[in-house]
């Protein structure tokens, strides 16, 4: 986990340097390795026509100059999935339980979309376990995800 955790701060971090180069303000993800944008809307709610073309435009120089950390590439092979076995075990050993893995080869046979994913066992649907979006965050710092399938925390806007 913190060869992921160093390879998505590094990926991060340049990916940031690059936006602020088109005057974009760019914020990391929760425990997916991933950047977005802020402040892009208007006072309408809407992406202006300009802003989009900077966004666009940064968008294809920030992602042809830097590389998606290895262990984010789409590939569903034996090391991805081993990834996703050391991730179930990092959560785990936080306290938490998850279920058991799918078999390698049910894994590697499923969708991207749909691939067996911890957080996704863990605090999806009905029965998922109960957590702050702040105990949730602080777990995925813990533990990121490493890919190749990732479980989203969308922001609320509030605190927890």
């Amino acid at each position: 986990m913190a060869q992921v955790r160093q390879s998505d701060e590094e990926f991060q971090s340049a990916m940031i340097a690059c936006y602020a180069e088109f005057g974009l303000e760019g914020v990391r993800s929760i425990g997916g390795g991933t950047v977005g944008m802020v402040n892009l809307a208007d006072e309408t709610g809407q992406v202006p026509a300009g802003v989009q073309a900077r966004v666009d435009a940064a968008a294809a120089e920030c992602n042809a100059r830097v590389s998606l950390p290895e262990h984010q590439l789409w590939a569903f092979d034996a090391a991805a999935y081993q990834r996703v076995i050391q991730l179930r075990e990092c959560i785990v050993a936080h306290g938490f339980e998850v279920p058991e893995a799918p078999s390698e080869e049910a894994w590697k046979d499923s969708e991207p979309v749909s691939a067996w994913n911890p957080y996704e066992a863990m605090l999806g649907g009905v029965g998922g376990a109960s957590m702050t979006q702040d105990e949730v965050a602080a777990l995925m710092t813990a533990c990121p995800q490493p890919g190749p399938s990732f479980w989203v925390l969308a922001p609320t806007g509030d605190d927890g």
